[in-house]
């Protein structure tokens, strides 16, 4: 018996002496960046700018995979499956590291057990924007509307779930207006339903708004940042309109399985930071209409933890049933 003991304790200390030899020299081969959402969008844009200046500082190709499907819950469930060796990470976002949870029925995974977190890589606001030729000129206007006339005013979303949805949710509620809902399928008919004039606003992200108001068609009523964003500056946040509650962020961050070892998650931590404070690289996020956002992993734990709560409740005040 003590002999079967001293060799299983033989062998687990050298598992555990391989296991950090190997988070000791991490990383020695390439890395897989999942991406869960086709190419083109935001986040594939987010997170190939993201893989490339990684494998600058980290000295490993990192090759970003797109895996599309259920709102970006198909790849984080794939990443929330793989080998916790720092080799498969996923570029999350609010979608299905925060509302995916409380929207859909069958998530494949736990967002507070099955991941790591690493870091916030970028973010970006939303603004909430009317027709140039809207009798609304402030956002004190649509707010007094929606009161008046509960129930009459209209706001168009990407698709109900989307945080443009629960973005006009939330104004309705902590505002204390009334605003009903119109889906679409996209962000680009949710925003044609404001110039076409059949709903009122649209709460579209920061490059989407910016590009927008740069058109001269549609005005910005709000940004929903505490400062006002760099591209608009005469566009007032919500904190100035008196709303600090309404301040909602979009963000992109960098997970990896759960019970990955600590020298490879402060490895992947350290090189984040590096690769966000490096002028060069928040330039070309200011591109992409983000902000570089680097944190600390209990940082993005909490937000997550936070949103995810947040959101919950909106889903449910709205009457939205999980799909």
């Amino acid at each position: 018996m003590r002999r079967f003991f001293h060799a299983v304790l033989a062998t687990t200390l050298c598992l555990v002496t391989a296991a950090h030899a190997s988070a000791q020299t991490y990383p020695s081969k390439p890395i897989k960046l999942v991406v869960p959402y086709p190419p083109g969008g935001g986040s594939d844009s987010v997170g190939r700018l993201f893989a490339q200046r990684l494998s600058e500082k980290i000295g490993q190709p990192v090759i970003v995979e797109n895996i599309s499907g259920a709102g970006g819950s198909v790849g984080a469930a794939l990443v929330a499956k793989a080998a916790p060796d720092g080799y498969t990470l996923l570029m999350g976002n609010t979608g299905p590291n925060a509302i995916s949870p409380n929207l859909l029925k069958n998530v494949p995974y736990d967002v507070d057990k099955d991941f790591t977190p690493i870091s916030v890589v970028a973010s970006q606001p939303l603004f909430v924007l009317v027709n140039k030729t809207s009798p609304y000129k402030t956002f004190a206007d649509l707010v007094a509307a929606g009161k008046q006339e509960p129930g009459k005013l209209n706001f168009s979303s990407s698709g109900t779930g989307g945080l443009s949805h629960l973005a006009g949710e939330l104004i309705s509620s902590t505002t204390g207006a009334k605003f009903v809902h119109v889906p679409y399928k996209g962000g680009a008919p949710a925003m044609l339903a404001i110039l076409s004039g059949d709903v009122v606003f649209h709460t579209p992200s920061a490059i989407d708004g910016v590009q927008q108001v740069a058109g001269g068609k549609m005005r910005g009523l709000v940004v929903t940042s505490a400062k006002r964003w760099p591209a608009t500056p005469d566009i007032p946040t919500v904190i100035e309109a008196g709303y600090p509650d309404l301040e909602i962020n979009f963000w992109y961050a960098l997970f990896a399985p759960a019970n990955l070892p600590a020298p490879v998650r402060e490895k992947l931590s350290a090189t984040t930071r590096l690769v966000l404070d490096d002028p060069a690289t928040k330039k070309a996020f200011d591109t992409l209409g983000s902000v570089a956002t680097p944190t600390t992993s209990q940082e993005l734990r909490a937000l997550v933890q936070s949103d995810e709560k947040r959101y919950a409740k909106v889903i449910a005040a709205s009457g939205v049933e999980k799909q």
